[in-house]
């Protein structure tokens, strides 16, 4: 489905109607948010941090 919006945007209906899976995991989203916090901690220090990989769970506060 990588690149086929038309398509994730049906999963995403489906899944919210409930006749579907979510098209996207927990994992995969919680990788997203580690993501968006290093580029905020990147930005808050004003350089580049390196991402390691695979990306650990982001810390909830």
């Amino acid at each position: 489905m990588a690149g086929n919006y038309p398509a994730y945007y049906s999963a995403v209906r489906d899944a919210i109607r409930g006749v579907g899976p979510n098209p996207v995991t927990a994992e995969e989203a919680a990788r997203v948010v580690g993501l968006l916090e290093l580029g905020v901690q990147s930005a808050e220090q004003g350089r580049v941090l390196p991402v390691s990989l695979p990306m650990p769970w982001p810390t909830l506060v």
